[in-house]
């Protein structure tokens, strides 16, 4: 990481100890501590950013709590990653898959697609 946080990725792991395996993996390819954190979903959501005007737009967020909601409910682990860019986040994403997460979300990054 080069010190620029342009978002975070949160990602969804079934099991405390693969959330431990890929922070561990994070934090050898240069992630500082402070840039992955342990993270329930709703913390890591700033419900009140949520748009005030569309009200498709607030009953799709209130869907997709409601799916994290139930990750949790399983058990399942979260991190907050901290990302640099559009490939920062790609390579978290694609290491979280290869310990197993079950979802990676990304947000507040401005440049996520605008490269596809």
């Amino acid at each position: 990481m080069s010190g620029t946080t342009e978002g975070r990725l949160l990602v969804g792991l079934p099991t405390p100890e693969q959330a431990a395996g890929l922070r561990r993996t994070l934090l050898a390819w240069g992630w500082a501590p402070h840039e992955v954190v342990d993270c329930p979903p709703l913390e890591a959501l700033d419900v009140t950013a949520a748009p005030s005007g569309d009200a498709a737009d607030r009953h799709s967020l209130r869907d997709e709590l409601r799916v994290l909601q139930r990750f949790t409910d399983l058990g399942h682990s979260w991190l907050l990653v901290a990302v640099d860019d559009a490939e920062c986040a790609c390579q978290a994403a694609r290491t979280a898959s290869l310990w197993g997460a079950s979802t990676a979300i990304p947000f507040d990054l401005q440049c996520i697609g605008s490269s596809q």
